[in-house]
């Protein structure tokens, strides 16, 4: 069968959850890539900051938790764009903060208001495109954020420098709204259309959450539950550590803002191509095999990136070639580890051991974010890839560990 034209309606609605999504990652690199500007402008150390690194991840956690919720009361639209326009106020109310303090909660709120905006926004694309369509949209909504991050690169450095942090704060709040807007003409007003609706699945039987919790435990689960879940919180301390300080370090031992900049866009560009290197090892090796073959690829990238840098020195060359290759590795390692979790648990606690392998996830994003204080004593680059080299060891050692047993629905 021929596949089917996309039309108009999938396409502008695809194109305004995609822009979202780029303004999401935009927003994730706002407050790093203006860290140096914003402590030289109030005299503050960048290790004050962690809290306020890291209160994004943990609004996102919340906002994640009850996003499905009110995605299913109110609707997808009204859900989605209401999370949308706290995200942006905040992102503005930001720019006339004044110590750190006041920067962690706007960043708490504002994580908040994007986390309920991701459910809701990943049902809507899936209800709302033909069925042969769905795979192809779901992946290019996960790219468009790594897109996102590297515009990041190229253009809040130079903003900054073009006029202050504040200004270019209210920028990135003000396009959110516009972003709102087109939301408002472009989604449906309903949750699915008849041509797309999913199909309606049965209500599973009423399953207490402790009973779930034991069976997603019992016959060899705990071990992968654990792995998975600390190997998910691992990935994320790595990339947390990079989008959150990798700035402000290189800052200290390479160069100068814009070739920070650079090297986060770098990351993020390569970060694309390993998201759909993920895909292709998945299809070439399985789900668990694949796992454990990305994250020694992570250790082996992130610890001879160290030995470069110790080898050569640092300079822009070693430090946007590291980035691309840890880019590669970082982001191919947090979706073949989704793709695990997706396949490796019985089917009616499939969903709950999903969960708790994403609040893995999320857990390692708050602490990657809060220990920026420690990761800004390190001596030199070299160090600062070791210890990502560390954190990546302690995962693939974990996933080798826990998988080993049998699946639970083996």
């Amino acid at each position: 069968m021929a596949m089917q034209k996309w039309t108009l309606r999938e396409g502008t609605l695809l194109a305004t959850v995609m822009l979202i999504n780029v303004i999401d990652g935009l927003d994730l690199q706002l407050m790093p890539l203006s860290l140096a500007a914003i402590g030289a402008d109030w005299a503050v150390e960048p290790g004050r900051f962690s809290a306020a690194m890291s209160a994004s991840f943990a609004g996102q956690a919340l906002g994640t938790a009850v996003g499905g919720w009110l995605g299913d009361r109110w609707g997808r639209k009204p859900a989605i764009l209401s999370g949308m326009l706290l995200f942006g106020l905040m992102t503005m109310v930001m720019a006339i903060c004044t110590n750190p303090e006041q920067l962690f909660f706007a960043r708490l709120i504002g994580g908040l208001g994007y986390g309920i905006v991701l459910p809701p926004m990943l049902a809507m694309v899936v209800e709302s495109v033909a069925p042969g369509r769905r795979g192809p949209a779901v992946a290019l909504v996960m790219l468009s954020m790594p897109l996102g991050i590297m515009l990041a690169g190229a253009a809040i450095p130079r903003l900054n420098l073009l006029w202050d942090w504040n200004t270019t704060f209210l920028i990135c709040g003000a396009a959110v709204f516009v972003v709102v807007a087109i939301g408002q003409l472009t989604f449906p007003s309903r949750n699915t259309s008849s041509q797309a609706a999913v199909p309606a699945v049965p209500a599973a039987p009423a399953v207490g959450r402790r009973h779930m919790i034991g069976k997603l435990l019992s016959n060899g689960g705990a071990a992968a539950v654990a792995s998975l879940a600390g190997g998910m919180c691992l990935a994320y301390i790595v990339m947390a550590i990079i989008l959150s300080w990798l700035p402000s370090f290189a800052q200290n031992h390479v160069s100068g803002a814009i070739a920070a900049g650079q090297a986060i866009s770098i990351w993020s560009l390569s970060g694309m191509a390993g998201t759909i290197a993920a895909g292709v090892a998945v299809s070439r090796f399985g789900e668990e095999r694949a796992a454990k073959l990305i994250l020694a690829g992570l250790t082996v990238a992130t610890f001879s990136s160290s030995l470069v840098f110790m080898a050569l020195g640092a300079s822009d060359a070693t430090l946007y070639g590291t980035s691309a290759v840890c880019g590669l590795f970082s982001n191919a390692a947090i979706t073949v580890l989704y793709s695990v979790a997706s396949t490796r648990f019985a089917e009616d606690v499939r969903a709950t051991g999903i969960a708790v392998v994403s609040l893995g996830g999320k857990t390692g994003g708050m602490i990657g974010g809060a220990i920026g204080f420690l990761v800004l004593l390190l001596p030199s680059m070299a160090g600062f890839f070791a210890l990502l080299g560390g954190v990546a060891l302690a995962a693939l050692l974990g996933l080798m560990f826990g998988l080993r047993s049998r699946p639970i629905d083996a």
